[in-house]
């Protein structure tokens, strides 16, 4: 029986928006603002005028009866509890409105309502069962992080689902997530990020979010991933849209560049592929039937593999090709599941196709995932034991070399050094701010510096080098660097 405890969690906003979305698809905008129902609420939606240029989406709600609401024998007999379930359900109520309108009036929504509708309007009648269009909007951008900074995957996430909804042009003209809006601006063949507005009022917050989100849209990974994500988009929306970093891409992607729809089965196998095959080598198999890796991938294996958080043991059989897709999507969220199935497939495969695959490489990166999070606590018990220094005691122009912010204009209180794993001799100044900050993802944590696995050994105290002509000390100079 549904309680008003077990509504509210369920209806997140994440959820509403993607509730919102799906029946604009089916129902249209104007239907959806005149009435869409959140579990046991209805809720139509007014335009109010604002001061701004943009009016603002107004929602107000009627309540259906709940399961959990009492009869009319409970409420005379127990006025007290029917009064306090009267109270919770309008406490919950009003919190869903406010839900709602955040919802209904974050940019990227608005934006992305609109081109829901375009679809809806061109898709006459658009089909009652959910297609693989429908599942564009399980992704919303109103995912809320734990740390004050999104994570590398977090960020990745935001900025492809924009991708395949709006295209590239459109994300990199005006990008929302986070409580973030920000441009992106091509030059000398990678993107810098413009920052335009932001609900964060700490300077020290908003250049971190900046500098990491250049990182990530910057990174081979993403610039790969970002091109499918644009043919999932034209395969969808029918729009041309030129690729802002289109010197970048491997040869497989410039050329179906140039073809017109394509085909989503040739979309999802990019993308599930694109992970763990040189660019180069798939291009050349690709799309020739008779080539050895191309009959591979089609080859039907029998795998037997145990669930996460389960005794039970699944059987499955499947092309190579699926499980690698498989294997793409439990990566992420069931990192030792997937090692699983891609040590199976290593006693079904020869080693030369395991390794032209590159499922070799993909097996020590699932053996890494599962092995690096559980060093997570021995690093920040680490670094909250080691001495600091304060701002004081460094020069004007030193900075966190992750966060790129001067230590003493941000008046840092805890300086302590983090090695380059690329020379063990260099250390670099860092703020444990930083680091806390940066342990609090639950994604595979590398040195900012080199992007290297972290350790307990990339951190120890500032060393301090004494000066003769004063009683003062100074940082080494290798620690500067």
């Amino acid at each position: 029986m549904a309680t008003s405890s077990d509504f509210t969690s369920t209806w997140s906003a994440q959820k509403i928006e993607a509730d919102y979305y799906h029946s604009i698809i089916h129902h249209g905008l104007k239907n959806t603002h005149s009435s869409l129902t959140l579990g046991n609420t209805t809720f139509s939606v007014s335009e109010v005028p604002s001061e701004d240029a943009q009016s603002i989406f107004e929602p107000s709600s009627s309540i259906h009866e709940f399961m959990s609401s009492p009869t009319l024998i409970q409420k005379s007999c127990h006025p007290q509890k029917n009064y306090k379930y009267q109270a919770d359900t309008q406490s919950q109520t009003i919190g869903l409105d406010k839900q709602y309108k955040r919802v209904l009036n974050t940019p990227a929504v608005r934006e992305n309502a609109q081109l829901f509708e375009r679809y809806h309007v061109n898709h006459q009648p658009v089909p009652p069962e959910c297609q693989g269009f429908c599942r564009l909007t399980t992704q919303g951008a109103l995912k809320v992080s734990d740390s004050l900074i999104p994570t590398c995957s977090e960020l990745q996430e935001s900025y492809l689902q924009s991708i395949r909804l709006r295209g590239v042009a459109a994300t990199h003209r005006s990008f929302y997530a986070y409580g973030y809006h920000v441009r992106f601006i091509c030059t000398s063949n990678e993107l810098s990020v413009t920052l335009i507005s932001s609900e964060q009022c700490s300077d020290y917050v908003q250049k971190g979010y900046i500098i990491r989100l250049k990182q990530v849209v910057n990174e081979n990974e993403c610039i790969v991933a970002s091109a499918i994500a644009a043919l999932c988009h034209r395969n969808f929306f029918g729009a041309g849209d030129r690729l802002a970093t289109d010197e970048n891409l491997p040869n497989i992607l410039a050329q179906h560049q140039n073809r017109a729809e394509p085909t989503l089965a040739l979309i999802n196998r990019l993308f599930a592929m694109f992970s763990f095959i040189n660019a180069p080598l798939f291009a050349t198999f690709a799309n020739d039937s008779r080539h050895p890796l191309r009959q591979e991938l089609d080859r039907r294996l029998t795998i037997v593999f145990t669930v996460e958080g389960s005794q039970t043991s699944q059987r499955q059989t499947q092309s190579l090709g699926e499980f690698i897709t498989f294997i793409s999507i439990l990566s992420n969220t069931a990192p030792s599941m997937a090692l699983q199935i891609v040590q199976e497939i290593k006693r079904q495969l020869s080693s030369d196709v395991f390794e032209q695959l590159n499922l070799h490489d993909q097996e020590i990166e699932l053996e890494r995932r599962i092995r690096v999070p559980k060093t997570i606590p021995d690093i920040k018990d680490m670094v909250n034991a080691l001495p600091v220094i304060n701002y004081s005691q460094v020069p004007e122009d030193a900075e966190c070399c992750i966060m790129r912010t001067n230590f003493k204009k941000e008046k840092e209180q805890e300086i302590i050094e983090i090695r380059s794993g690329q020379n063990p001799y260099v250390w670099h100044l860092v703020s444990k701010t930083a680091i806390r900050n940066l342990l609090k993802s639950s994604a595979i944590v590398c040195n900012p510096v080199d992007r290297t696995e972290l350790t307990c050994d990339d951190f120890r105290a500032v060393v301090l080098q004494p000066q003769h002509s004063s009683s003062n000390s100074s940082i080494s100079s290798v620690a500067q660097k």
